[in-house]
């Protein structure tokens, strides 16, 4: 009888021993796993964060390279009131002398040239590896174009949402518009220039470290500028604003608005099994990295 209860004693500690062990290794193999998950994940931002401000540095630079164009041209402008003619050249220069723009045009207010029309817009693009310089015609009425019209009446310089450009059905282009001014400050007409986006897709694509991250640049209205997705034209008829609302976390439509307003700074959301870091900045770039879960 005493064997018999030592023997079921002993093969009952035996049981606990091994069920303390096996759950004390659980116990430690948990937590060894999630300090070496926070720790995975911890480097991973960090090398996401870098590589999103070199990104944001190339692409920053190179709108700020086009911006700049017509922003310290257009004081220019004002003083050839008398030589008309001699804005074909401007534009000519403009395209000519800067290999990431496409087209170029200054446009003006009706009659502001009395000799030459209700409409004037002297306009150059590239075709080929040759400059074109022309005039817009009256049958495209360039007074009801975003890229005129919206800069006008918002009396600021903005980028517009991309268009296929008037000189070529195939070339999609985003057009940067700042508003001309006379001496009194009245705006007279529209300098603009013309990103295409092939130009700035193979930039993006040049620079992007993960399959599973893509880069986004919206306007002030939050339309796509560049969209990552492979149906180009029916993403940039969306605007992020669209997008946000039809994601299951919520949290994106208060950071859309934030892109938007041009604020720089990060945060993380989850798109369905993916957990995904998002950066952006003043330029209203975004860079997005999706982790799966």
């Amino acid at each position: 009888m005493f064997l018999r209860f030592t023997h079921s004693f002993a093969a009952k500690l035996n049981v606990y021993i091994l069920s303390f062990l096996i759950a004390l290794f659980i116990a430690g193999f948990g937590t060894f796993y999630h300090i070496a998950s926070q720790y995975i994940e911890k480097q991973t931002y960090q090398k996401i964060s870098t590589q999103a401000d070199e990104i944001n540095f190339r692409v920053s630079r190179l709108m700020e390279t086009i911006e700049k164009i017509p922003e310290n041209l257009g004081w220019l402008l004002p003083t050839y009131v008398n030589h008309p003619d001699s804005i074909f050249n401007i534009t000519r220069q403009v395209v000519k002398n800067n290999d990431e723009i496409f087209g170029c045009a200054i446009a003006f207010e009706p009659n502001y040239f009395p000799t030459k029309g209700n409409h004037f817009a002297p306009y150059s693009y590239m075709q080929g590896d040759s400059v074109i310089t022309t005039l817009i015609g009256s049958n495209y009425d360039y007074y009801q174009k975003n890229w005129y019209k919206l800069s006008k009446e918002k009396n600021q310089s903005r980028w517009t949402r991309p268009y296929h450009e008037l000189s070529s059905s195939n070339i999609i282009t985003s057009t940067y518009s700042v508003p001309l001014r006379d001496s009194q400050n009245q705006i007279i007409g529209i300098f603009s220039v013309d990103l295409p986006l092939n130009w700035l897709t193979e930039l993006i694509d040049s620079i992007k470290p993960y399959p599973d991250s893509y880069i986004i640049i919206i306007n002030r209205e939050g339309r796509f500028i560049l969209h990552h997705q492979d149906s180009l034209q029916t993403g940039l008829e969306e605007n992020i604003f669209h997008q946000a609302s039809h994601m299951p976390d919520t949290s994106i439509i208060s950071i859309s608005k934030r892109i938007a307003n041009g604020e720089r700074g990060n945060a993380t959301f989850f798109d369905h099994n993916d957990k995904s870091y998002i950066f952006y900045y003043r330029h209203r770039v975004v860079f997005s990295y999706h982790m799966p879960l």
